[in-house]
């Protein structure tokens, strides 16, 4: 399991990493999260939803731990998956420093690898049989459980607590 950043140049990024952000984190492009990324999970929050910067890094790694198990234990290291974090602020233009709780509007969880669903048996336009189709294209959420789905994405983990407390 690997937390995706995203960056302009990937290749540079990673020639500057740390030890363990080898081991943990995979640079890439907007292209990169457009072609080998689908989305997972999107949460919307409501209007006064609140979340400074270790809040959001401890759901984060939460999910991590979730999605490590399923890939570790549950599926028994079949699929190493990759997850990238995109947190929409309401308000643009507003800095994040870190310590004051931003108010947000939506988290989406973006997936790598995308599953591909199982042959379709059906013929083609152009001839071909069991052509492939994505199981989870942008913009939608993945199926909960197995549709038909090789191999089947872990279910979503729970949304963020919307208790104060924990998010600032």
């Amino acid at each position: 399991m690997k937390w995706a950043k995203l960056v302009e140049d990937p290749e540079r990024a990673a020639k500057n990493e740390s030890e363990q952000d080898k081991l943990s984190v995979r640079y890439i492009s907007q292209r990169d999260l457009d072609t080998s990324f689908g989305v997972w999970k999107q949460y919307k929050f409501p209007p006064d939803f609140k979340a400074n910067a270790q809040g959001k890094r401890d759901y984060e790694m939460m999910v991590g731990g979730y999605l490590l198990y399923y890939d570790y234990f549950l599926r028994s290291g079949v699929v190493d998956h990759c997850v990238y974090f995109k947190w929409e602020q309401k308000d643009k233009k507003a800095r994040d420093d870190g310590k004051t709780a931003l108010v947000y509007e939506s988290l989406t969880m973006f997936l790598s690898p995308k599953p591909i669903r199982k042959p379709t048996g059906k013929i083609t336009q152009d001839g071909m049989h069991g052509q492939y189709q994505e199981a989870m294209p942008q913009a939608t959420p993945a199926p909960d459980g197995d549709d038909g789905v090789d191999p089947p994405p872990p279910p979503p983990p729970p949304p963020p607590t919307l208790e104060p407390e924990s998010f600032h």
